[in-house]
């Protein structure tokens, strides 16, 4: 097979890319395998979008990741129309940490990274906003930043899907399978997928996340994270009391000494049925793994028992009273950049491409990342 352009990756980021790549050309792949029907008996590897819930906000402490997540949160609303599918769920979204007055100047610069970006969101204390949702409850006089407008989450399989059938309604071929080798020639870069497919493109754009580094060999600087994390699986009762608190980032000031920021989700309906309450967060203490298959291994474990342990305790923290009928641990994983900001990079000039470093930060803003991809592939 023989194609104009190949993405290498059909998660977030790639699907972005190739939807608008297959804009400009006719001739455009998408090479990705699917998510794994069994983990422990899949021996490729494994996505971090294989889940349903990810927080959207456009507030961040970072310029770069504020701008990002704005410009993808004003896209939603049309992916959803093209599409057909609803992903981007409006459930409103805070940012909770020391008050700027304190020692920590973490909520001043999301503040604002917000105001630059013209993010629509409102200052309180955690008292103030503990008479609002008084379902939640940080440390006394820290700050609260609620953005209600268009905070929320998305499902990132649904955002995934709805970017490849656009892809799709526009010409691009999805290949279901999982590319393992690369090899760049004097007019063409050449590909091989786990199935022996050969597939040979005038241009490459590597969106492969936290496997992104071990296939090309490029060192390309990626600090890989494995993270783990808790679903409380709530009953009907629980489920309603809680269904209008906000998604929640917690990134400075968290209780536990074995975690450096946590983030939560609202309760979320899963395809087992059952609706859980998802928390997640940053462990002090870090595994990271030496190759690809270490990290397919960590896929296929239990997580970190330090970072659950942490976890559990926090959940009943910020959450008080919480009645949870099972705790369930899901292994995770994310990428970093040395400057931590997305990663778009030309490596064989006019012929190889890659983008990568999600930072633990990707899912919200990935239409944008993407987009931006296709743009230095485009040239």
């Amino acid at each position: 097979m023989k194609f104009d352009i190949v993405v290498v990756g059909g998660g977030l980021i790639g699907s972005a890319a190739g939807k608008y790549l297959s804009q400009q050309s006719k001739s455009v792949a998408i090479v990705g395998n699917a998510e794994p029907a069994d983990w422990q008996s899949h021996a490729e590897n494994f996505g971090s979008y294989y889940d349903q819930g990810r927080i959207t906000r456009g507030l961040d402490a970072s310029p770069l990741w504020s701008e990002l997540a704005v410009a993808s949160l004003e896209a939603y609303a049309e992916i959803e129309h093209q599409s057909g599918i609803r992903f981007y769920h409006n459930a409103g979204a805070v940012q909770v940490g020391p008050s700027p007055r304190k020692t920590d100047d973490y909520i001043a610069k999301t503040a604002a990274a917000g105001f630059a970006n013209l993010v629509d969101f409102q200052n309180y204390t955690s008292e103030q906003f503990q008479t609002i949702c008084p379902q939640l409850k940080f440390p006394a006089d820290y700050a609260v930043l609620h953005e209600s407008i268009q905070g929320g989450y998305l499902n990132p399989r649904e955002l995934v899907e709805a970017q490849l059938k656009i892809a799709k309604d526009q010409g691009a071929t999805i290949i279901r399978e999982q590319v393992n080798h690369v090899e760049t020639r004097t007019d063409d870069v050449k590909l091989v997928t786990g199935q022996g497919t050969e597939i040979v493109a005038n241009q490459v754009l590597v969106c492969a996340g936290a496997w992104s580094d071990y296939l090309l060999d490029a060192n390309l600087g990626l600090e890989v994270r494995p993270r783990t994390i808790l679903l409380a699986r709530l009953n009907a009762a629980e489920a309603n009391r809680l269904k209008d608190i906000p998604s929640v980032v917690f990134y400075a000031g968290v209780s536990h000494p074995d975690l450096t920021g946590i983030y939560m989700l609202p309760p979320i309906r899963y395809p087992d049925g059952n609706i859980y309450l998802k928390i997640g967060g940053k462990v002090v203490d870090q595994y990271f793994p030496e190759s690809a298959d270490d990290l397919n291994a960590w896929f296929k474990t239990d997580g970190s028992k330090v970072e659950t342990e942490a976890l559990k305790h926090e959940i009943y923290q910020v959450v008080p009273g919480l009645q949870a009928e099972e705790l369930i641990v899901r292994p995770c994983a994310v990428s970093y950049t040395p400057d931590g900001n997305p990663l778009w990079q030309e490596i064989e000039q006019g012929r190889l491409y890659v983008c990568a470093g999600g930072c633990g930060a990707a899912a919200k803003s990935s239409n944008e990342i993407g987009r931006r991809a296709a743009q230095m592939v485009l040239g």
